[in-house]
């Protein structure tokens, strides 16, 4: 219940819900749904707690210096500060003509947890009007 039944226009793929409890690990539940039903259009959010990525996250987010390198940027959504990256990616078909595909990540650190968003095949705007249909700060109230 803590991701919604549709993100945007894409209906939540339930059959592909998969939620891991790490009990002898140091990483602690790990929460994936799927939106869309092809690989072209196909959203997937993950949600890890107790991230090793957290701390390293949010030390780019907090310095400037490093807040555009790597192609990343920092960005809110619903009121949460986090890396969104945005590439062309370029492969060949099986007539070797080449292909570029848009490819989105979002990651969001919420306390100790991370919320990552990845899309492939979607514009950017697209991608950013759908992460915004994402309620950030009901997951968080989830997750304290």
């Amino acid at each position: 219940k803590i991701l919604p039944e549709k993100m945007d226009s894409m209906a939540a793929q339930k059959k592909n819900d998969n939620i891991m409890a790490n009990s002898a690990g140091w990483i602690g539940t790990t929460i994936h749904r799927e939106y869309g039903v092809t690989y072209n259009n196909k959203v997937e959010v993950d949600i890890v707690s107790n991230s090793p990525m957290v701390a390293s996250l949010n030390a780019w987010l907090n310095n400037p210096m490093f807040a555009q390198m790597g192609g990343r940027k920092a960005m809110k959504v619903d009121g949460y500060k986090g890396s969104y990256t945005f590439e062309m990616s370029e492969s060949t078909d099986t007539a070797g003509n080449a292909i570029k595909t848009p490819r989105s990540e979002m990651q969001i650190p919420i306390f100790s947890s991370l919320i990552t968003i990845k899309c492939e095949n979607m514009k950017e705007d697209d991608f950013v009007k759908m992460l915004n249909t994402l309620p950030v700060s009901k997951i968080a109230e989830m997750l304290k």
